[in-house]
């Protein structure tokens, strides 16, 4: 059964165990918590608060999640061009290993591109080297 609701302006879809709700400032320890396993280099909570929601740029990341643990995410970050055009840079794409293959990046992904119908292009930056990515920032 799969429901589509808001509380509190959140978005929340509930789809069997597995729940897709916009991430809050609450979820940073979740996010660190994935990320931080999924890297090498683990970020502090200050790069996720400003990675995730103080931003220049307005940031949508849904959240899969599996009871209390965050098992996905997968966002967009909102960006006008001064050719007018308007383009979402695809922001925390990542899925636990236990969770791949199973969905949860492509219902993710569905979700949150339900919600910009007005961009014109959606493009993402991926590092060469994994080094780039785990020293990326200086550890911020």
């Amino acid at each position: 059964m799969i429901g589509r609701f808001y509380k509190n302006g959140v978005l929340t879809i509930m789809n069997n165990k597995i729940v897709f709700r916009q991430l809050e400032r609450n979820d940073i320890p979740l996010l660190m918590r994935l990320f931080n396993r999924l890297f090498t280099v683990p970020k502090s909570e200050a790069f996720f608060l400003w990675e995730s929601f103080e931003y220049i740029s307005p940031v949508f990341i849904m959240g899969a999640f599996c009871g209390d643990e965050l098992i996905g995410t997968f966002g967009i970050q909102k960006r006008a061009l001064e050719s007018g055009l308007v383009c979402g840079q695809a922001h925390w794409p990542a899925v636990d290993p236990m969770w791949q293959g199973k969905s949860i990046f492509s219902r993710l992904t569905r979700i949150v591109m339900d919600q910009f119908a007005d961009l014109d292009l959606v493009f993402n930056f991926f590092p060469a080297r994994r080094e780039v990515v785990d020293g990326g920032l200086g550890g911020l």
